[in-house]
């Protein structure tokens, strides 16, 4: 394993410039959030039934499920986002600290708890546990994300019913997706002050 005396780190306050979107991301999560949640009200508005209850083909039309559909990719792409903002930032951090020849050299592949992990402990001398709020948040992050960029196959014997199907509840997936990220940086900011200037606004210290 790479040990802190075989690299060279860096300080965090280290002057550059360097090109990420993990702030571009951060807004995406905000601003699609939103228009999902406006969409959400004109669904349920338009629906001929209570969105428990199961409808018939005649009582729906195409304009129905082109808004249902169009719902579920908002839902998808906020928790897309919200995973995107946080991991590009991880990566930045990891190439300010490292360098981009050693952080590519040792972490880039990572997955994102264990590219968190290693770095506090490279960097900083910090040995992070499972059960460190930032830890803890970020596993959420990385959880979602693989079931929507990882997809796997499920053959089932018999119909599910509604309530045991996989799928997410809309819009509280996504609204439990953008808190997460900003739990995530905000965590990240207590345990490394220095950086707040670098991460995504808003971003508030002492929430």
């Amino acid at each position: 394993m790479p040990s802190a005396k075989l690299l060279s780190v860096r300080s965090p306050t280290t002057p550059g410039s360097w090109l990420v979107n993990d702030k571009r991301y951060f807004e995406n999560a905000h601003m699609l959030l939103a228009e999902l949640e406006v969409l959400v009200v004109e669904v349920n508005k338009e629906w001929p039934k209570a969105l428990s209850e199961a409808v018939k083909e005649d009582e729906t039309t195409k304009a129905h499920w082109r808004l249902a559909r169009k719902r579920d990719l908002l839902s998808d792409s906020v928790k897309v986002f919200s995973a995107m903002s946080v991991e590009a930032f991880l990566n930045f951090y990891g190439v300010l600290r490292l360098g981009p020849v050693q952080f590519d050299r040792k972490l880039e592949l990572l997955g994102p708890v264990a590219k968190l992990k290693k770095l506090f402990e490279l960097c900083d001398g910090v040995a992070l546990t499972d059960t460190d709020a930032i830890v803890q948040v970020l596993d959420k992050i990385a959880k979602r994300r693989n079931q929507q960029v990882h997809p796997v196959a499920v053959e089932v014997s018999v119909p599910l019913a509604s309530e045991d199907r996989e799928g997410d509840k809309i819009p509280d997936v996504a609204r439990q997706a953008v808190s997460d990220m900003v739990h995530f940086f905000q965590e990240f900011g207590k345990r490394q002050p220095n950086v707040v200037h670098h991460l995504p606004e808003p971003y508030v210290a002492d929430a």
